[in-house]
């Protein structure tokens, strides 16, 4: 008999033979963690047809003293096989990792290139209620070594997140923010004309980027909740009641041709005595400005004039400002036989697709010690921060979570 044969039968007996207790802390190291005792776990294991003992997870763990030892002899590498046992690897797949994908199935790898990883490499059972967080020694694994990641089509090694991260997509690829929309960041919040918001207040960043309810994202900027307070539409001097619709192109051509009833209507609530006259003399002074109903629809559509004849806009004041600027001085707008088209905006609420962000989390932070929109003239600016700004906080020095599961995720969602 060799001494592998030996040493492997000692051992067996004394797991079969010991007392309950000892043995049952062998084969059972420690409490299992919440996610996988509680309740939830007990339905979700009736769902996908497993016990709910420790056969749910191991396949010999409700089969008996003998089916342990069947399924030993059965193991892959064998428990006589002392050399493949001394050169397993950690992290490599198991048959345990078959039973995980049962109740978590879809979550599959980050990369499809990626070589294949045991679940419990990264997620350790038995350590307690809570299941041990990741560290960067799970993802270092693979990231820190080159082989792996020359394998995976990634040559790039990544240790931590303040040293060798690499620089965010966005400024490797010199992208540019696709949204056809004409805005200056910097003429908003520095312009020297820009005119106070209803009670003095000036305008900041946070009247116009407001959180959702989940305070993680921003909701998108609407024309009429954050920009109609300063650009009114207004297009007539001497009837602020009646400003331009926004929003719908035939909209808008439908209102302006149909005018002579706008007026008329809104005789009575001016007071006006003689609606018919009313809106004769209204529609009499548009065509002494304008020339004709033509004329002012292209006025409306593809005038790029900031001046105007009236230094009101709404509730606001300042002189010389434009009435109406027209659509084209905000958006694309486009003459398709004669029929203005305008390119729908577009608003990217998340840029850095691979990583997680809250603006909750960051909420004691002022806006521009990240976003350099003071400085921006042109939509194009993609006004994130860079990954060095992000590591003056999120590194040993700044003393905030730097772990890469802070930000990644290593399944697909």
């Amino acid at each position: 008999m060799t001494l592998a044969v030996i040493v492997a039968s000692c051992a067996m007996l004394l797991v079969l033979l010991g007392k309950p207790p000892w043995r049952n802390n062998f084969i059972n190291p420690g409490e299992i963690s919440e996610p996988h005792s509680g309740a939830a776990f007990a339905a979700l294991a009736a769902t996908n047809h497993l016990n709910q003992n420790c056969g749910a997870c191991h396949a010999a763990g409700s089969v008996g003293p003998n089916g342990l030892v069947r399924s030993a002899l059965r193991a892959k590498p064998g428990i006589l096989e002392l050399t493949a046992l001394a050169q397993a690897k950690p992290a490599e797949p198991m048959a345990l990792d078959a039973t995980c994908v049962k109740c978590h199935a879809g979550k599959s790898f980050h990369q499809p290139s990626a070589p294949p990883i045991s679940c419990a490499f990264c997620h350790a059972e038995h350590q307690g209620k809570k299941m041990a967080a990741m560290t960067d020694a799970n993802c270092n694994f693979c990231h820190g070594e080159a082989t792996k990641m020359a394998a995976a089509r990634y040559p790039k090694l990544v240790h931590h997140f303040a040293e060798d991260h690499p620089q965010f997509r966005f400024i490797t690829e010199k992208l540019r923010d696709p949204d056809t929309l004409k805005f200056n960041h910097a003429l908003h919040l520095t312009g020297a004309t820009i005119p106070k918001l209803p009670g003095g207040e000036k305008l900041d960043c946070a009247f116009c980027h407001q959180p959702d309810a989940a305070g993680v994202f921003m909701k998108p900027v609407a024309f009429e909740k954050n920009c109609r307070t300063c650009h009114s539409l207004q297009f007539d001097p001497e009837t602020p009641q009646l400003m331009l619709p926004h929003g719908d192109v035939d909209f808008v051509s439908a209102f302006l041709r149909s005018l002579p009833k706008q007026y008329f209507d809104l005789a009575a609530k001016v007071g006006a005595t003689d609606a018919n006259d009313f809106a004769a003399k209204k529609l009499a002074g548009l065509r002494t400005q304008f020339g004709s109903s033509e004329a002012l629809e292209q006025r409306v559509f593809f005038s790029t004039a900031t001046f105007g004849p009236a230094a009101s806009i709404g509730t606001l004041n300042g002189a010389t400002r434009s009435l109406f600027p027209g659509c084209v001085y905000c958006h694309e707008v486009k003459s398709v036989k004669g029929v203005p088209k305008i390119t729908k905006p577009v608003q990217i609420d998340h840029w850095l697709t691979q990583g997680k962000f809250n603006h909750a989390k960051h909420s004691k932070l002022i806006c521009v010690e990240c976003h350099a929109a003071i400085q921006s003239k042109d939509t194009a600016d993609i006004l994130l921060p860079a990954k060095e700004t992000c590591a003056m906080c999120h590194s040993p020095r700044g003393a905030v979570a730097n772990t890469c599961v802070e930000c990644h995720s290593y399944h697909q969602p």
